[in-house]
């Protein structure tokens, strides 16, 4: 029988466990954790539960492991070193991953808990999007230049090549940055929200979408307009939805031989 040194041993052991942890994970958040947190919406200890049984915790319990696994086999410094800076690479975007996730939870309690406290449905689901994005953006931005860094380029010299095009790049996205900031706006001031009807640009229809870039609006003859929100910020809006009143003028016509006494009796019957 083939002799298998001690630490192969362990390294597989270290494996062992982890496909051991990750499944039960797996099982308990589509099981008990998830009935719990359906239970429980909003709760911070379902949240943690949550938390703990996704994706991102799971991958983060697998490279544990893994690093554990291989490290044990005690393997070239150089080749040793490489694993290193490949698995510091993948525990900065298994952190982000998890902070990301944090964050979405986060930021959809806070508007939860406003909208329970100011006993309104105001608060407009797009808004909590908007922010999750920006906010998901910021956290895999940083993690960008950091994994850069610990890969060993260097970001300065990365800044200026880029600032060599930016000038150019910012002639480009010209429009795209007029109508994210559109889009920023509409949904600040909530001038309307989805599923109202609206008059702008010269058409009439229902708002089904309020992007960063452009509003879906579907006209009454059930075509799907896409309007940049740049073209929105600047152009006159008209809340049809909002109206609490409206005027209807009908016109009346009166044939020539229609006496003043038909007349008089027909503002009667019109009042009446």
């Amino acid at each position: 029988m083939m002799n298998i040194p001690t630490n192969y041993w362990i390294s597989g052991l270290y494996l062992v466990i982890g496909v051991a942890v990750c499944v039960a994970l797996s099982l308990l958040g589509k099981g008990p954790v998830k009935k719990y947190a359906e239970k429980n919406p909003g709760k911070t200890r379902a949240m943690i539960l949550q938390l703990l049984c996704k994706t991102p915790f799971i991958f983060a319990v697998t490279l544990v492991c893994l690093w554990f696994a291989i490290d044990n086999l005690h393997l070239n410094t150089e080749y040793h070193h490489a694993i290193g800076k490949a698995f510091y690479v993948l525990y900065v975007i298994n952190v982000s991953w998890f902070l990301d996730d944090l964050a979405s939870m986060l930021i959809e309690k806070g508007f939860s808990i406003t909208k329970d406290k100011i006993k309104s449905t105001n608060v407009d689901a797009n808004m909590v999007k908007t922010i999750d994005k920006i906010v998901s953006v910021i956290i895999w931005s940083i993690t960008f230049v950091v994994a850069l860094s610990i890969l060993g380029i260097d970001i300065k010299a990365l800044v200026a090549t880029l600032g060599i095009g930016g000038v150019a790049i910012a002639l480009a996205g010209q429009d795209t940055a007029k109508n994210l900031i559109g889009g920023i706006t509409i949904l600040g001031d909530r001038t309307f929200r989805i599923g109202d009807r609206i008059i702008a640009n010269g058409y009439e229809g229902t708002v089904e979408d309020i992007g960063l870039r452009s509003t879906k609006l579907r006209t009454l003859a059930g075509r799907l307009v896409i309007i940049p929100n740049g073209n929105l910020t600047n152009a006159s809006i008209e809340n049809v939805t909002l109206e609490t009143s409206r005027k209807v003028t009908f016109k009346i016509g009166l044939t020539y031989d229609t006496t003043p006494e038909k007349m008089r009796e027909a503002i009667k019957i019109l009042k009446a």
